[in-house]
């Protein structure tokens, strides 16, 4: 018998709608990748849990995907199944269009939207589904780390809508300096600069000095980046000057255990902190 007379035992189905459009999309998409990556085990299968035990009436089935004690089924009503191990489904999971477990027993769910769902096994966050994460057309799920593969073709660079604006402040003052991004796709980042120099910790759209220093004068600009790429903000400058008084204390004649009383006025940005002292040392 050669081989082209042979019984055909098994035939691969055609690609759902879905695999042929998570395959179209492969080309103008991006990968997204959460969690740790294990070295291969060299553990092997079986039915310690029952997972290979298949629930009676169990029928419908679009697909199936298996852990190492759990395994799963995805519903052509949506609804995912799973039988044995730790780690049930969420309580009203639906419209869930592809199904992934990983070795370690922990699972993603993606729905018709383009969001995914994960539970199970999180000890390496590999079920903590990223909160920009969206547009999604595949998922893998891995023992130790999640893949989403997702329709970036619309998104966007970020873009300034609102500039930082100059300011003057008097020494120990508080002055913020602040952004504002249209259209940017998260996650976009943000990291402030002096006269070009990147402040430590500055990494939001806001940066706030609590007490102006002399020392803080200077060009304030911000970088903001996705995977599109990053533009930089307009500068901001900042002006320090001490604060000016103007009306000075006047000297006093008292009485032994009379009441002497100073007083004094002065501009500047509040709030403005006083300090008097006599002879030189702080009272």
């Amino acid at each position: 018998m050669n081989a082209e007379s042979l019984p055909i035992l098994f035939r691969a189905p055609e690609l759902s709608a879905f695999a042929r459009e998570a395959e179209s999309a492969l080309a103008r998409a991006e990968a997204e990748n959460w969690g740790y990556q294990m070295a291969p085990s060299s553990r092997g299968g079986g039915n310690y849990y029952g997972q290979a035990t298949v629930p009676t009436g169990l029928r419908n089935v679009v697909k199936i995907s298996a852990g190492a004690a759990f395994s799963v089924a995805l519903k052509g009503d949506g609804t995912v199944v799973a039988w044995e191990g730790p780690s049930p489904v969420p309580n009203g999971l639906a419209d869930v269009v592809d199904i992934s477990a990983g070795y370690s027993d922990s699972f993603l769910a993606l729905k018709s939207n383009g969001s995914v769902v994960g539970w199970g096994n999180n000890s390496n966050e590999q079920s903590d589904i990223p909160a920009e994460l969206g547009n999604v057309v595949g998922i893998v799920s891995g023992a130790y780390r999640s893949i989403a593969i997702r329709d970036a073709s619309s998104d966007l660079a970020p873009t300034v809508t609102t500039q930082p604006l100059s300011k003057s402040a008097t020494t120990g003052a508080s002055v913020s300096f602040s952004v504002v991004i249209q259209s940017g796709t998260a996650p976009n980042t943000y990291q402030w600069r002096r006269s070009g120099f990147l402040i430590a910790g500055a990494t939001s759209p806001t940066y706030t000095i609590d007490s102006v220093s002399a020392d803080n004068a200077g060009s304030y600009d911000v970088l903001i980046a996705n995977h599109l790429g990053s533009i930089t903000s307009a500068a901001a400058t900042l002006t320090v000057s001490p604060p000016s008084i103007t009306t000075q204390p006047v000297s006093q004649s008292a009485v032994t255990a009379g009441t002497a009383t100073f007083s004094v006025a002065a501009t500047g940005t509040e709030p403005m902190k006083y300090q008097w002292r006599k002879d030189g040392t702080a009272i």
